[in-house]
């Protein structure tokens, strides 16, 4: 018989079970069903990927709520699945709640999507390649270089219809969704994490970068604008803090205001002022920026250490309003573009080009406008896409032409005839000559001879050392002079060069003064030449 202290035991063991259970159950830490959320969307990412149309995820134990968020995540983080759908349909186990089976929708025909798949792999990879980012690039130009690239290629869909990077890519154009997942697609590619920020009410997303372990907001919709054409990008919504994002929504009037962060933005090193408060591009040349500032219509240099702009074009001509005569449009409503080594830049009816080598500026295209300015373009691949009407607040015309192709002139020949050293631009003497005699070597050109000083020599003994300038027309070429056995230019062969040759053999020689030390003519100084200029010199 059960006594009431035994059954009182038993019910104090059954309530501290009770409790037990209880607390394991409420202590659950968030972590854990985060876990479980993504497991379950690495399994549907995998079903996807191969064309599954009845999805079992019984073994997640999801809500429909979680269920959403899973398919969520596939959508923001697997970029190749462009092809699932935002719509979907389940079924649920009446007594628990959760979901059984998830039946997913895809957006084409599922026969065509393997070849669709090849083609947004190609257009992806030459995306990446389009963006300049070399190996030794920062975390921070990495971000600048494609968040720029992408404000220059592509528009805004204002049919709110293009929500996925194929189409994007393939268009042209998309909302913000497709803009932030290819953002968050292509930083992960090379190697900067990055996320994708939602806020539902607002019906708006963004991304998130984390550049030297803090995290910054990059809004790309917001930083490339719907006023005027193409290839127009600001930074006022590039890096930026939780703090500076939260001051910018109430501001511009929405946008940024909802959204609930699992990440906070406290990152403040990278972001600059002055840059988020101009309008200017920027494009990677090799280890340089180069920007156009559209606010005072300058191309010039971008330094990222310093966040300094060094102008050295400036655009002069004006785009007129021309609704309102003896009015304007305020700086350059220009487009910016990198090919062949050259800049692209556009003035209201031409597009023009500027040389990053040589300075040297030329028309490249003036379009039929029909009264109308260019408010911009784009540059893909080998095509321009400009922009064209007679307002900047409207949406222009487009027009896409290749990008036309210049007859490389002949180069002017400089020292006809003459044997140089075209790796280090020697001009090798067999004898001492004289200025004059050097200029008769020369009939068509304009000859011009220094000293290795840099004084000008009209008359008299060239020896080595000295340079010798051609000048043809605009074009301008210089070489060194070497005469043979004049090793110190000196203007005499004597003990003194065999010295400088057992010199140069310890210490290294100058240029010059190795093609003077090679005596046996064999190509290069050795103590071969040391021991013919001791048999052949008269001490």
């Amino acid at each position: 018989m059960l006594t009431k202290k035994f059954f009182r035991a038993a019910c104090f063991c059954i309530a501290l079970a009770l409790l037990l259970t209880a607390l394991c159950i409420f202590s659950v830490p968030a972590a854990a069903t985060e876990d479980r959320i993504a497991a379950a969307a690495d399994y549907i990412a995998e079903a996807v990927d191969a064309y599954s149309e009845d999805i079992n995820v019984s073994a997640y134990n999801l809500t429909r709520e979680e269920l959403e968020s899973a398919v969520q995540m596939v959508i923001y983080e697997h970029h190749e699945l462009f092809f699932l759908a935002q719509t979907w349909s389940f079924y649920k186990n009446a007594s628990t709640g959760y979901v059984t089976r998830m039946l997913p929708e895809y957006r084409y025909d599922i026969d065509d999507i393997p070849e669709m798949r090849e083609e947004y792999v190609n257009l992806f990879n030459a995306f990446v390649s389009s963006c300049n980012v070399t190996p030794d690039d920062s975390e921070y130009e990495r971000a600048l270089a494609v968040h720029d690239k992408m404000c220059s290629s592509f528009a805004y869909d204002d049919t709110y219809v293009i929500d996925c990077t194929y189409e994007l890519l393939l268009y042209g154009e998309g909302v913000c969704e497709a803009l932030s997942i290819l953002y968050e697609a292509v930083l992960t590619h090379l190697g900067v994490e990055c996320d994708t920020v939602i806020d539902e009410p607002e019906h708006h997303c963004w991304n998130v970068v984390k550049l030297d372990g803090e995290w910054y907001h990059v809004d790309v919709t917001w930083a490339d604008p719907l006023t005027y054409g193409g290839g127009i990008n600001e930074h006022d919504y590039f890096l930026l803090s939780d703090e500076r994002l939260a001051a910018l929504n109430s501001a511009d009037g929405g946008g940024h205001s909802s959204w609930a962060p699992a990440i906070s933005a406290t990152g403040t090193k990278y972001y600059n002022a002055t840059l988020a408060e101009s309008e200017m591009s920027m494009l990677q040349y090799g280890n340089e920026w180069f920007s156009i500032d559209k606010t005072n219509k300058t191309i010039g240099v971008y330094d990222i250490s310093d966040f300094s702009y060094t102008p050295f074009y400036k655009i002069n001509e004006s785009w007129k309003n021309l609704s309102k005569p003896g009015y304007s449009w305020l700086g350059a409503l220009s487009g910016f573009a990198l090919y062949n080594s050259r800049l692209y830049f556009n003035t209201p009816t031409a597009i023009m080009s500027i040389g990053i080598e040589n300075g040297d500026v030329r028309t490249e295209l003036t379009p039929a406008l029909n009264g109308g300015n260019i408010y911009g373009f784009d540059m893909i691949l080998d095509n321009i896409i400009y922009y064209y009407g007679t307002t900047p607040n409207a949406k222009q015309t487009a027009v896409s032409v290749p990008i036309p192709t210049h007859a490389i002139a002949a180069l002017p020949t400089h020292f006809d005839g003459a044997a140089l050293d075209a790796k280090s631009d020697i001009l090798t003497l067999d004898t001492f000559s004289t200025v004059a005699a050097i200029k008769a070597l020369f009939p068509n050109e304009t000859i011009t001879v220094t000293t290795a000083s840099g004084a000008a020599l009209t008359s008299g003994t060239v020896t080595t050392g000295c340079t010798v300038t051609s000048t043809i027309g605009e074009s301008t070429a210089s070489v060194t002079v070497a005469v043979i056995g004049d090793v110190n230019g000196d203007g005499a062969i004597d003990s003194a060069d065999a010295l400088a040759i057992s010199e140069g053999l310890v210490d290294g020689f100058e240029a010059a003064a190795a093609s003077a030390a090679d005596l046996n003519r064999d190509g290069e100084a050795t103590s071969s030449d040391l021991l013919y200029a001791v048999g052949i010199l008269k001490f």
